[in-house]
């Protein structure tokens, strides 16, 4: 047992120094302009040492760009957290950039708002987490404390949502709103209960796509019903592409899976 901690830390201590080298190396490769954008960026620990400065801005601030991939992008981080954001980050893997597409009307003079994903690439806050854990969590890795709306409620709202949102990451798997890929371990019934929390609770299409997705590939697997498999998909897709637009790898395959 003592082998396999050791093992596991050495391993863990090996990715971090690098992933570590790898952005020093990247950061090495920018040119001046580009060197004084990306220090222009949050960092909450400003420090006389170049090195760590670059660290924490990349821990930041990086976002992921395809399944184990990041990138910081100097632009979208300047929007702030929230933890029911109105804005859903993507990027677009065509364009080689991030996209930000607004899930509901914003009135004048508000802010557009995201949620960071909490993925293997990018670990900013899972906000499925309850409340006061991602208060916790939030200033101990970002040094600040969220007064977004879903932070800011009352007694009883926070109680609602915290046993909401400890709903949604049991059934997507503890992957904070987001579903890393299609699984058919889970029932119909539960793909149901997933749809109506994430209307509750969040009232935007953001995720709701994959979760359709995830109905697509349960109707085949439970009896190859094509007829239920293609609407689910169709609904997949219409509700991706608001989130994530056209040139969309994901978008375009859910597209084809609604024509099969």
């Amino acid at each position: 047992m003592a082998f396999v901690v050791l093992s596991f830390l050495a391993y863990s201590i090996c990715l971090k120094l690098g992933e570590y080298m790898l952005v020093c190396l990247m950061h090495w490769r920018l040119d001046a302009k580009e060197k004084a954008r990306y220090a222009s960026l949050d960092c909450w620990c400003r420090s006389a040492i170049p090195f760590c400065d670059t660290l924490i801005i990349w821990r930041g601030n990086s976002l992921p760009n395809g399944f184990g991939r990041c990138a910081v992008c100097p632009t979208t981080s300047l929007i702030n957290h929230s933890c029911s954001p109105n804005g859903f980050l993507n990027w677009d893997d065509k364009r080689r950039h991030m996209t930000v597409h607004v899930m509901r009307p914003i009135k004048k003079g508000d802010e557009i708002t995201v949620s960071r994903p909490f993925t293997i690439a990018s670990r900013y806050v899972n906000v499925n987490l309850k409340a006061e854990d991602r208060q916790l969590e939030l200033r101990h890795k970002h040094r600040f404390t969220c007064t977004c709306p879903a932070c800011s409620a009352t007694k009883e709202a926070l109680q609602a949502s915290d046993k909401r949102r400890e709903r949604i990451g049991l059934l997507t798997d503890g992957a904070a709103r987001r579903i890393l890929s299609l699984r058919t371990d889970i029932s119909m019934k539960e793909i149901e209960e997933l749809l109506t929390l994430l209307d509750e609770e969040y009232g935007d299409p953001s995720y709701k796509g994959d979760v359709c997705m995830e109905a697509h590939a349960v109707k085949l697997k439970e009896g190859g019903d094509k007829v239920a498999a293609r609407t689910w998909a169709a609904k997949g897709y219409k509700l991706m592409l608001l989130t994530k637009g056209a040139s969309s790898r994901e978008v375009q395959l859910a597209k084809h899976a609604s024509s099969q």
